[in-house]
């Protein structure tokens, strides 16, 4: 599947909070490989990122920040905006999620691209 820098980047906080939610152990195995095949892309992105702070950054406080608004922020805003429409290609199956799961609507959002809810039974 084909997927942006931009929506990598969003989905990293859900990925890892889906890992801690107690669930079923092939489901569990799916997700932790999904992961492994999603964390060094975003480790790249992240890398990348800062790259562009330290770049474009002025320091405050002993950290590197741009500021919005500021002398830099145009060309800063238009250099990440390029890296987060990157395309890149994720190699992956979509993983089914037991349909009783306690998760929020956020997680699945975010992850919608990589998970689906089992139908229940019945249904």
């Amino acid at each position: 599947m084909e997927i942006t820098y931009g929506e990598l980047y969003g989905l990293r906080d859900s990925l890892f909070k889906i890992l801690k939610v107690e669930i079923r152990a092939g489901t569990g195995i799916q997700l932790a490989k999904l992961a492994s095949v999603l964390q060094p892309e975003i480790q790249l992105i992240f890398e990348a990122r800062n790259k562009l702070v330290e770049k474009y950054g002025t320091e405050i406080e002993g950290v590197k920040q741009v500021v919005e608004n500021g002398q830099t922020w145009v060309e800063f805003s238009r250099e990440v905006g390029e890296l987060f429409s990157t395309r890149t290609k994720i190699d992956c199956n979509r993983i089914k999620l037991p349909s009783d799961l306690v998760i929020s609507p956020e997680i699945l959002l975010e992850l919608r691209e990589f998970v689906e809810v089992e139908e229940e039974e019945g249904n």
